[in-house]
Order: structure tokens, then C-alpha cells, then sequence
């Protein structure tokens, strides 16, 4: 299970690094709703990762920042989450309790929790390059930040 969710992970940071080559490219037209979801991204992955390791979290999941140091916390946190995953001896095992940030209680199965830090990026990705498409302009390339585009490019060998 360890290994499945490193290259879930490692899909992540892949896909993650291609959305903000994509946002640079676009950094003074970036719409103010792309660069409202691509830092709660961020933000919210960071919120997740300091829930699994029994912290308060440090930041809301809806703040804007400029696009230098949103793109800083994605890419940080996507690495973070790969040292995390890496280290922790009961990363799958068990569940947490924790509060939303309504303040309402939730349990959760710690790999249930994993799964949803992919799929939320995963699903925010796409919201942003929609949003960016029509100003990167018909003759730009879009990057594919498909997980079975990364798993070509990155064979189970590799691993």
C-alpha cells in the first residue's frame, strides 16, 4: 500500500509542477477565481497533512496570495506529503478525528484521507487549466496532467 500511494503521490507532484509551468505562463491574465482555487490547493493539502500528523492546522483553505508564494506552498507540500508518506510508520493504519473548518467533528480513515488529497487536487487541476485555456491561446501545447500520462512516463520499474 506504502508503495501505491508514494506513486500517487509522486503523480501529484508531477501533476502539480505542470499546472504551475502552465499558470506562469499566464501569471499577469491569471483569472482571480484560478488563482483563488490554486492556492486553496495548497493550502488545503497542507491542512490535511498537519491533520494526519496531529497539528493545528497553520492556515485556511481559502486565502489568496500571490502566485510566487502559492506556487511555493503547492510544490512544497507536494514534497512534504512524498517525505510523509515515506517516514511515518502508521500513515494507513487507523483513523483521526478532526474539525473542518466550520468547526464540525468528522472521523476518518487515515488512507481514506490519502485518497482524498489526490483526488482533491486532481479535480482542482482541471478546474484552473479550463479556466487558464483560452489565455494560453490556441497554439500552446496544454500539458497533460492525467495520472496515466504520468504512469507512461514513469513505468512501475522506476519505482
Amino acid at each position: 500500500m506504502k508503495d501505491y500511494f508514494l506513486r500517487l503521490f509522486k503523480f501529484n507532484e508531477w501533476a502539480n509542477v505542470r499546472l504551475s509551468a502552465m499558470i506562469r505562463t499566464v501569471e499577469k491574465d491569471c483569472p482571480a477565481d484560478a488563482l483563488l482555487l490554486y492556492n486553496h490547493v495548497g493550502q488545503a493539502g497542507s491542512v490535511w497533512l498537519n491533520r494526519l500528523k496531529g497539528q493545528t492546522p497553520l492556515t485556511s483553505v481559502w486565502e489568496v496570495h500571490p502566485l510566487e508564494e502559492a506556487d511555493k506552498l503547492l510544490l512544497l507540500n507536494s514534497k512534504e506529503w512524498i517525505e510523509f508518506i515515506q517516514t511515518s510508520a502508521n500513515v494507513f493504519e487507523g483513523a483521526i478525528e478532526y474539525k473542518n473548518t466550520q468547526g464540525t467533528a468528522f472521523l476518518n480513515n487515515k488512507v481514506d484521507i490519502l485518497a482524498h488529497v489526490v483526488n482533491h487536487n486532481t479535480y482542482h487541476r482541471g478546474q484552473i487549466i479550463k479556466m487558464i485555456k483560452p489565455i494560453l491561446g490556441d497554439s500552446y501545447k496544454i500539458s497533460s496532467t492525467d495520472f496515466i500520462t504520468f504512469a507512461r512516463e514513469n513505468p512501475i520499474s522506476k519505482f
